[in-house]
């Protein structure tokens, strides 16, 4: 009688155990966005994928993903033929924009602004393998002011929305 609950309790407590682990490994976790450039797109999974296997992005919460330098509302993370070449972080507002734009400068040297128009800014940076953007909104009623930072792969260009 002893052995059948000593069997029963055990046969519990294991599965207390495990179910709790399996639950997180199947969550997907962090996606850290700087460190994500490059792998397999298999690191995904867990979410909700749009395209094909040609070319794909992901919409990640920001809850679900981090990087050392910029928090947005949500991020896309870009990629073809199963490898991530690329991502984007959208940021609401466009009142740090000279922040980001000083740490940037910091980081890879002088800017190059690729264009300005009526509605927004783009300026870009790159090093030995990445391509960095940041571009804005202008202060316009009928925009919406968002701020997107993005980097890339050096020879691929991604999609802004």
């Amino acid at each position: 009688m002893h052995r059948r609950i000593f069997v029963k309790n055990t046969m519990l407590i294991s599965a207390g155990l495990l179910i709790p682990l399996t639950l997180t490994n199947c969550s997907g976790g962090t996606i850290l966005l700087d460190d994500s450039i490059g792998k397999s797109e298999n690191i995904l999974k867990s979410f909700t994928k749009q395209g094909d296997d040609f070319f794909s992005y992901y919409t990640i919460s920001k809850s679900n993903c981090s990087h050392p330098l910029f928090s947005g509302e949500e991020s896309f993370i870009f990629c073809q033929k199963q490898k991530i070449i690329g991502f984007t972080i959208k940021m609401n507002g466009i009142t740090d924009i000279k922040k980001y734009n000083e740490t940037l400068n910091q980081l890879y040297g002088a800017n190059k602004k690729v264009y300005e128009n009526d509605f927004g800014e783009e300026y870009e940076w790159k090093n030995e393998t990445r391509k960095i953007i940041l571009s804005y909104s202008k202060q316009e009623s009928k925009v919406p002011q968002n701020t997107f930072y993005s980097e890339s792969l050096l020879n691929k260009n991604l999609l802004i929305f």
